[in-house]
């Protein structure tokens, strides 16, 4: 069985057994992005779920995409397969280069397995043209997380990864008041404190 194909059964078992944790913030953390991203930009969000952040943003005018590796969690919440849904992964993302304004992730980061990390942030690098935003878990508070490091390492990885030297915040999402303190210090240009990462 390949890491794709692992990976997929993993996450499309965990959604067909209901048990799949909601993560209440995802629709507070797609309003702090509209209030952050220049109106009618495109955006690119890396393991959607199911698809409320997207659907938040598209209502808001922005043209916006999701991927996931399974489409059971749109499934959840749409009655059919979204057209702007695309299944894959994220460490072969099906999209030309610099095919978006922006590109978001929510506690997605830390479920890649570490050896696929450079490779992930070189593909989030490869598709974006303007800036990134990542919430990542520092802890191990679930079996998925696989790759669960301090918030420099995440630093570290995307720092070397960054070439083109594309605007980045890295938040420890698992504060989601962390989350929402430094989005908004982004918007009105503050000074980022120890838990969130401007690069």
């Amino acid at each position: 069985m390949t890491i794709e194909q692992d990976e997929y059964t993993k996450y499309s078992s965990l959604y067909k057994s209901k048990n799949f944790p909601t993560t209440d913030y995802v629709l507070s953390m797609a309003e702090f992005m509209t209030n952050v991203l220049p109106p009618k930009c495109s955006v690119l969000e890396l393991g959607c779920g199911r698809g409320q952040a997207v659907d938040y943003m598209l209502n808001k005018g922005y043209t916006c995409s999701g991927l996931d590796i399974t489409s059971d969690g749109v499934l959840e919440t749409h009655t059919d397969i979204p057209d702007w849904f695309t299944k894959g992964v994220v460490w072969n993302l099906p999209y030309s280069n610099s095919s978006f304004d922006y590109l978001i992730s929510n506690d997605v980061m830390e479920h890649i397995p570490i050896l696929l990390v450079p490779v992930v942030v070189s593909e989030i690098y490869r598709v974006t043209r303007r800036g990134t935003f990542h919430g990542i878990s520092s802890l191990p508070n679930t079996p998925y997380h696989m790759t669960v490091k301090p918030m420099n390492f995440w630093r570290d990885v995307f720092s070397k990864g960054n070439i083109n030297s594309i605007d980045t915040l890295i938040v420890d999402s698992l504060s989601t008041c962390a989350l929402f303190d430094f989005v908004n210090n982004y918007i009105y240009g503050k000074h980022f404190g120890e838990m969130g990462i401007y690069i």
